[in-house]
């Protein structure tokens, strides 16, 4: 893999073609293409539960749920836009993404953020773990997003042997 500038273009547009492929595999209802873009057992963490999708028919529950949400809000689009990326390493990424579901040009959720990993494994990028700005549950049947605090304030700190200090 490149390194400096040219890598870091790479990884951008490889990151971009993931979501978007994740993002047309959700509206299109193609479950095998989503199902084929997570490593198992995959971790969620939301803003109020942690629980794991062990197998594909229990990774089948966050598809329905995806599609459960588009058809109940009628969604026509669902944009998620990388915000920045971080490699460990040339075969694992930690990426932080905003998404949005919308029905033309409103938006039927508020914008969420997510923070997932991705690993690659045999050449395919597969997402393992991810931390989720909505408030699901393993049995929730709807994505909810917190209307008053959709985006919690993230603050990023430097460990410097000292104190630590905000970026």
């Amino acid at each position: 893999m490149e390194t400096g500038a040219a890598a870091e273009i790479v990884t951008i547009e490889m990151v971009r073609k993931y979501l978007d492929r994740l993002s047309a595999a959700v509206m299109a209802r193609d479950f095998d293409t989503f199902a084929d873009m997570y490593a198992l057992p995959f971790v969620i963490h939301s803003r109020l539960h942690r629980y794991e999708r062990g197998t594909r028919e229990e990774l089948r529950r966050s598809f329905d749920l995806w599609q459960r949400t588009i058809e109940v809000n009628q969604v026509t689009e669902v944009v998620l836009r990388p915000r920045r990326i971080e490699t460990f390493g040339h075969d694992m990424l930690i990426v932080d993404y905003d998404a949005d579901l919308l029905n033309g040009a409103q938006k039927m959720l508020p914008t969420f953020g997510n923070v997932v990993l991705l690993r690659r494994c045999e050449g395919v990028w597969r997402m393992e773990q991810a931390m989720t700005g909505t408030e699901n549950g393993p049995a929730s049947l709807f994505l909810r997003v917190d209307a008053k605090n959709p985006q919690p304030q993230a603050e990023s700190y430097i460990l410097d042997g000292k104190r630590p200090k905000k970026t």
